[in-house]
């Protein structure tokens, strides 16, 4: 019967491989830092947690905005590096087969030398690598999402000579004008947009949404605002979502 079976899926899990994508970038803003108030409460932390984060822009694609400008592409990854035990204490994530030790051992591996020192660290804004990027890998038997680590560092120089991939964003609902649509506070709309960021990393965007139902009736402003990373914040100081476990929830949940 497998000669009726177009593309067979190999019976060996080790030849099995979860997608993931490659791509030039420049890092943005590499932080060792400790996580705000917002997420300290919302996660039910009885302290801040020292965290990794980091922010990189594609030099390979750009958002096409619907007035006709660009807006960069910027991926969010990160870890937090304590967590909450059954407790309730807050202690030092273990190295093994996590999330936090997969990113930064890929860092090592690339010769990326990360660092505590803040002044150290810093020095890594602007570096240029070739990037590998996981929307959800399963790391020791849990889902993880926006895994993103350094396959190779490129020249100071480079410059990418490929087409350059224009994601394009609609800021149009139903036929209103950006404006428009920014004004009319459609908290509806909002809640749609909240409820399909829950489950989401509270870190990191997932860039899925873009191609959601919810997002394509949000307003332009939350749009915007989803596009540049801001959205998940705004929506947790408004009461639709809160943050547990590093993930957005509904906070009705």
């Amino acid at each position: 019967m497998t000669d009726d079976v177009k593309n067979p899926i190999s019976l060996d899990p080790g030849q099995w491989e979860e997608a993931f994508e490659d791509f030039p970038g420049r890092i943005e803003v590499v932080e060792h830092r400790l996580s705000a108030s917002e997420y300290n409460e919302a996660a039910h932390f009885p302290r801040p947690i020292q965290q990794f984060h980091i922010v990189v822009e594609r030099l390979d694609a750009v958002y096409a905005l619907a007035d006709g400008t660009e807006a960069p592409v910027k991926v969010y990854g990160g870890c937090d590096l304590e967590k909450k035990d059954r407790s309730g204490d807050i202690v030092k994530v273990a190295p093994g087969d996590n999330k936090a030790t997969k990113m930064l051992s890929k860092f090592a591996e690339a010769k990326v030398r990360l660092s505590t020192n803040p002044e150290e660290l810093a020095k890594l804004t602007g570096l240029i690598c070739v990037w590998r990027r996981y929307r959800t890998l399963t790391v020791g038997g849990m889902q993880a999402k926006n895994v993103l680590y350094p396959l190779q560092v490129l020249a100071v120089d480079y410059k990418f000579a490929g087409e350059i991939q224009r994601f394009a964003v609609s800021a149009q609902q139903g036929g209103v004008s950006l404006e428009e649509a920014a004004g009319a506070g459609d908290h509806a709309s909002r809640k749609e947009l909240a409820d399909a960021l829950a489950g989401t990393p509270a870190d990191s965007f997932d860039a899925d949404l873009l191609t959601s139902e919810p997002f394509r009736r949000a307003s332009g402003a939350d749009k915007t605002a989803l596009v540049k990373g801001d959205f998940g914040q705004a929506a947790v100081t408004d009461g639709l979502l809160k943050v547990e476990d590093g993930k957005f929830v509904n906070a009705g949940a």
